[in-house]
């Protein structure tokens, strides 16, 4: 991890395996990820000799890569898997009975709190990705990827 402590405020960034960094900004502050993930091949296309195993091999590193060292990892795993984001169930709210409760008022808090910083997990990790994905994939495959429709830089 590389941190540029000349401000105030440490904004935490990491390198990728091209050398590229990743900035984990957000509400969260904390998200420190690492992108170098060992025996990670270049993707390429079918034209360039790509096959279908080494598609499943890369995406299956990745995977694994962003359980075991992303933080909420699982959430941006479920992405990779399934083409779509997770439904997170949002806390529900205290009765006005419960809500008197000291504790009980603490662990909704507490809830409430886990529940918005997985969320901006998930934002961050998906740019993550994002970046983690395009420059680990061939100039061919890349230019591919970017002429396909609702491609956004």
């Amino acid at each position: 991890m590389v941190e540029d402590n000349s401000s105030t405020a440490s904004i935490p960034s990491v390198t990728t395996a091209t050398g590229s960094s990743i900035s984990s900004l957000g509400m969260s502050m904390h998200l420190n990820r690492t992108t170098e993930i060992n025996g990670l091949k270049t993707l390429k296309c079918p034209e360039e000799g790509g096959t279908k195993k080494e598609y499943v091999d890369f995406m299956e590193k990745i995977v694994n890569h962003v359980i075991i060292t992303w933080g909420h990892g699982k959430d941006i795993a479920y992405v990779i898997k399934n083409s779509k984001l997770p439904t997170f169930v949002e806390p529900v709210e205290l009765t006005d009975i419960t809500a008197k409760a000291k504790l009980i008022v603490m662990r909704w808090d507490m809830e409430v709190s886990r529940h918005f910083a997985r969320e901006d997990a998930l934002k961050e990790n998906s740019s993550a990705l994002f970046s983690l994905v395009t420059e680990s994939v061939s100039k061919i495959t890349k230019s591919k990827l970017k002429s396909k429709t609702g491609f956004l830089n």
